[in-house]
């Protein structure tokens, strides 16, 4: 990812909460955490920016992994958007220094540092089990310092360029932030479909309606949040985004709304995934009736 790129691109809500200021943490070498649930195992690294690192359903990984072609872009992260406020690479902050993690039995607790080069917030996320394969993800944007901010929340989820992505949208048309690849639109339904070749690099954008999916074989992944309006989003930013790299893995981005964070409060913003297995009936295709069916069964709007 390059800035001249722009790489800007279960049930979640969204909240803006004051809160205490968050201390920088005195970060002790830790080892990576995991949590299972089902059959989902997931591993954070807080080493690497706390990010999650390892994500796995049925013993198979879902998240893309580091690679010769790029070392640095992988597994499930978040930014500080907009990302014209920090352009290229991101602080370090965001996916490098190390996090300080506490653990329980079915939470994660991790708190960065506070990022001194570009944004001056601090970023604390908790990963939290919620019972038959699913999970959520509280991130918190602390502002420790007296003057009043505005941003929004950026989780950033990396995966395999392999099967089909789909997500719904309101009637604003799709932009792209640069490049381009094939997607097809029926109704308020876009899909890119990935299954037959590898795409040109590109980010698509869209004012999402709160979910974001992806099916590779039959495993059906689920991110959702709350549903913003397109004045809510953070300046050449979207709600939803989806990026296709060129060094083997894409990106499947959700944005909270662009924020007023006051002197000494947070703001937080909350993901909730979720992984299953399809059942038979349901047929994997573009516009599949039977696929958008059973994402209503799930409570997603369409």
């Amino acid at each position: 990812m390059r800035f001249q790129n722009i790489l800007i691109l279960p049930l979640l809500l969204l909240q803006f909460s004051c809160e205490p200021k968050v201390q920088a943490p005195a970060v002790a070498a830790a080892a990576s955490g995991v949590l299972e649930v089902g059959n989902l195992t997931l591993r954070v690294d807080p080493q690497a920016g706390g990010r999650i690192s390892s994500l796995l359903y049925q013993g198979r990984e879902l998240l893309a992994q580091p690679s010769a072609l790029d070392a640095d872009n992988w597994g499930s992260t978040l930014w500080i958007s907009p990302q014209e406020s920090w352009g290229w690479p991101p602080p370090k902050s965001f996916d490098n220094l190390p996090y300080a993690l506490k653990q329980s039995n079915a939470s994660l607790a991790l708190t960065g540092p506070v990022d001194d080069e570009k944004t001056g917030l601090q970023i604390v996320k908790n990963v939290q089990l919620l019972g038959a394969d699913r999970l959520r993800i509280d991130y918190d944007l602390v502002n420790p310092s007296e003057q009043t901010k505005t941003f929004a929340a950026w989780e950033v989820t990396r995966v395999p360029i392999k099967g089909l992505v789909l997500f719904a949208h309101e009637s604003a048309p799709l932009w792209w932030s640069f490049g381009e690849f094939p997607y097809q639109t029926y109704g308020d339904v876009t899909w890119i479909d990935v299954r037959e070749s590898q795409l040109s690099e590109g980010k698509l954008n869209a004012n999402g309606r709160g979910w974001l999916a992806w099916v590779e074989r039959r495993t059906l992944f689920v991110k959702t949040f709350t549903d913003i309006g397109e004045a809510q989003q953070a300046p050449k930013e979207a709600e939803v985004q989806v990026y296709i790299s060129p060094r083997g893995y894409m990106e499947l981005e959700a944005q909270s709304a662009f924020t007023v964070i006051d002197a000494q409060q947070s703001l937080r913003f909350s993901t909730e995934w979720q992984v299953l297995t399809l059942p038979e009936h349901v047929d994997v295709s573009v516009d599949s009736p039977s696929l958008l069916t059973f994402l209503q069964t799930l409570g997603l709007k369409l």
